[in-house]
């Protein structure tokens, strides 16, 4: 895994205000590269203050090395979020898409324009971003998602 998206959005009522979102770039190899990205996500965590955390659930296509790779960083924000007493929420591509797009065969470039429209911003956000701004916005209703600094 080269990068992991991260967005953040604060509810307002049903409107949803963008906080902020980046891009972690791993550095190292094996775990030091897994502890790299735990330690980002805990300073996020902590920069951020989340009520919740929505995390991509795992899909596994023919290539074991990059299903590997995915798991492990997946485990990563999962454990780093229990570390942070934040809860999680999972949802598949399908899911994620749909929320956002209104349907599950949405391609990037549309979940990227949906983002944009929803939060307002200008064509800034890079793909990775725009995945993890779009998964704090399929957050389920009534579970808001809060941040502190950044705004």
């Amino acid at each position: 895994m080269a990068r992991l998206g991260y967005g953040a959005v604060a509810w307002e009522g049903s409107k949803p205000r963008f906080i902020g979102a980046g891009v972690i770039r791993p550095l190292g190899e094996g775990a030091e590269r897994l502890s790299f990205v735990f330690r980002e996500l805990r300073r996020l965590m902590r920069e951020f203050a989340p009520e919740l955390a929505v995390v991509e659930r795992a899909i596994f296509g023919p290539n074991p090395s990059s299903a590997l790779a995915l798991g492990e960083i997946r485990g990563v924000c999962l454990l780093a979020c229990a570390e942070e007493g934040v809860p999680v929420v999972s949802l598949s591509p399908a899911e994620l898409k749909r929320s956002v797009a209104g349907h599950g065969g949405a391609g990037k470039g549309q979940v990227k324009r949906m983002v944009r429209l929803v939060l307002g911003m200008e064509d800034r956000l890079g793909a990775d971003e725009a995945d993890a701004l779009a998964l704090a916005l399929s957050a389920p209703v009534g579970i808001p998602l809060s941040g502190r600094g950044g705004g």
